[in-house]
């Protein structure tokens, strides 16, 4: 019985997060009792931790409704025990029952060995017998008696009728039949290392290689670094299984927008290609060496020298291209990816051409000024000013504090060197912020009607993170499209990115459709700035409206407390409330601008 609680339990807090998850180890310990005193106190029962018998029909109800099925009328009485006990050595039909109903729990209670259905009572039903009387406190002895018989009907009848939901099969490319290892070549092998490089972009324990085909020890060392990972055999074979783990782990990974940006021009570009499609490769990598430094600038001038097939194969080496400095169609789109990737954040603005000094007025000046107080809020030392585009004795002074600073020349007049310093300094692009639209994919979290709550949460992840990359900001999203995505995963996004805040996006669910309002919750006992945070977040989605204010709680989520960084989980009124939704809609706008503003405010 406790592990069938478990297991309800469990399922349970897929769509009501603040419900923990339990391991299902039969034992009512403290937590499982926290388990039930938290389902308790959200579907208003009394929170004693106890399963009476109104607890335990709720928790059946509500398992039952998760899944979006009535709950089956209760459990038939079963076979009638045969009127003697069954031992080693009996056999007949009454056997080959209770070994069948024995395997169908050995599904949900994995300590129960699957046996052979074949109705001879031997050593290995014996054994599965016993297995069952300890899983459920009942006296070991190997023999179905009256009361084993009965417990064994009774556990049987109550298994879930319908197995919680399996993701949707990964899409992406089939396995080929046949086991790929060192020696293997060909394409199967060169989009195996395309992946594994797209992934050691997250996860760090996997080593980036050269995307071009070969099966090498290099290949071999990157995928038993990718089964060590996700608790695969570590053979470093590519079988069907580390194929499909790999395509699965590819598929979950944050996406981003498709690459958009000039056409492949149809021919390489090699030494001695000339016009504009070189010159705008060149400016491309010239973009790409600011963040990585083993790209070296060059002269974007249209004309393919050394220099350029130098910051190629750079570029190519740095993401696990066949490294020959001509830019191919792979090597085109990648570049063109790439730029695109950190073309998110707004370009710095131009040096304006004269100097900027005491007198000086306009829209430069509004520029300078913005920038200026951005700066201040990483170097204590530099004073705020009015961003009112007049270049008075303020301004004069910030300038001057800020070359004393950035080690300039502290003259108060912005020059090219002072401009491009001030400007680059930007705090507010130094962050990285991991954004979690709860749920997805196969999991839908609450619902009402036709109104999902991943949808809410995605599309409100998405204009959050489309404000943040405005403001010149890193956003990683766990996920950007309707995948599911482990809770682990989350995590590992979070903590293998060093992320300075994580915001998990959701919406609140009730059996009644009176409960509403917004609340935002951190991990029980976490450290302050956790509550600091959240509090900045949530303070600023109030004031945009909210039908009631159910303040800043503390709980205990996986999400939240395998997090390495501040973490924290919004959510944004109860879908099962009218009222709420209409507000969500209403305002949405307004809730993903106050959302931002509390992020910043936090990391500012």
């Amino acid at each position: 019985m406790v592990s069938r609680l478990q297991y309800m339990l469990t399922y349970i807090a897929q769509f009501y997060p603040e419900v923990p998850e339990l391991k299902r180890d039969g034992s009512f310990g403290s937590s499982t009792r926290a388990a039930v005193i938290e389902f308790q106190s959200r579907f208003g029962l009394n929170p004693d931790g106890v399963v009476g018998a109104s607890t335990w029909n709720k928790i059946y109800e509500v398992y039952f409704a998760s899944k979006g099925i009535t709950p089956p009328p209760p459990p038939p009485t079963g076979p009638t025990y045969p009127g003697e006990a069954l031992r080693v050595g009996s056999r007949g039909e009454d056997v080959r029952i209770m070994q069948e109903y024995l395997n169908a729990l050995s599904s949900l209670f994995p300590s129960i060995p699957r046996v052979t259905a074949d109705g001879v009572f031997g050593a290995q039903t014996e054994s599965a017998v016993m297995a069952f009387q300890r899983q459920f406190g009942m006296t070991i002895d190997g023999i179905i008696g009256p009361s084993t018989w009965a417990a064994i009907v009774r556990e049987y009848n109550f298994l879930p009728t319908v197995p919680p939901p399996e993701p949707p099969p990964e899409p992406g490319p089939v396995f080929p039949g046949t086991a790929l290892r060192v020696g293997s070549r060909g394409e199967d092998v060169r989009i195996m290392q395309t992946y594994l490089n797209a992934l050691s972009s997250v996860y760090p324990s996997i080593p980036r290689i050269t995307a071009d085909g070969i099966f090498g020890t290099q290949t071999e060392n990157a995928v038993r670094a990718f089964q060590r990972q996700f608790g695969l055999n570590p053979d470093g074979i590519i079988g069907v299984i580390t194929w499909n783990a790999i395509v699965a782990q590819y598929n979950r990974l944050p996406v981003s927008p498709p690459p958009t940006g000039p056409a492949y021009p149809g021919t390489p570009l090699r030494v001695g290609s000339r016009g504009e499609n070189v010159r705008i490769m060149q400016e491309y990598l010239n973009a790409l060496s600011a963040v990585f430094p083993s790209i070296p600038r060059i002269t974007a001038d249209g004309v393919f020298g050394p220099l350029t097939e130098n910051a190629v194969r750079a570029f190519q080496r740095q993401f696990g291209l066949t490294a020959d400095g001509i830019i191919g169609p792979i090597t085109w789109s990648t570049i063109v990816a790439q730029y695109n990737a950190i073309a998110v954040t707004p370009p710095t603005p131009p040096y304006p051409g004269t100097p900027l000094r005491q007198g000086s007025t306009g829209e430069n000046v509004r520029t300078l000024q913005t920038y200026i107080n951005r700066l201040a809020a990483k170097f204590p030392s530099v004073p705020g000013v009015t961003v009112d585009g007049m270049f008075g004795p303020a301004t004069t002074a910030a300038v001057i504090a800020a070359q004393r600073a950035l080690g300039l020349t502290a003259d108060g007049i912005v020059g090219p060197a002072t401009w491009a310093a001030i400007v680059n300094n930007n705090p507010a692009a130094a962050h990285v912020i991991v954004l979690d639209p709860g749920h997805g994919g196969s999991d839908p979290g609450a619902v009402n009607g036709s109104r999902l709550e991943k949808n809410d949460n995605l599309r409100m992840g998405q204009a959050v993170r489309d404000l943040l990359q405005a403001q010149g900001q890193k956003v990683i999203m766990t996920r950007s499209s309707d995948v599911y995505v482990p809770l682990s995963e989350r995590v590992s996004i979070s903590n293998n990115n060093n992320a300075a805040i994580f915001v998990s996006l959701h919406r609140n669910a009730y059996t009644t459709a009176t409960a509403n309002g917004v609340e935002t919750l951190v991990q029980t006992n976490s450290a302050p700035i956790n509550t600091a945070y959240a509090n900045n977040v949530h303070n600023e989605i109030v004031s945009v409206g909210v039908q009631s204010n159910r303040g800043v709680r503390q709980g205990n989520y996986q999400v939240l407390r395998d997090n390495r960084s501040p973490a924290m989980m919004v959510e944004l009124g109860f879908i099962t409330n009218e009222e709420d939704n209409r507000l969500f809609d209403q305002n949405f706008n307004e809730y993903a601008a106050a959302i931002t503003r509390g992020i910043l405010k936090s990391l500012n």
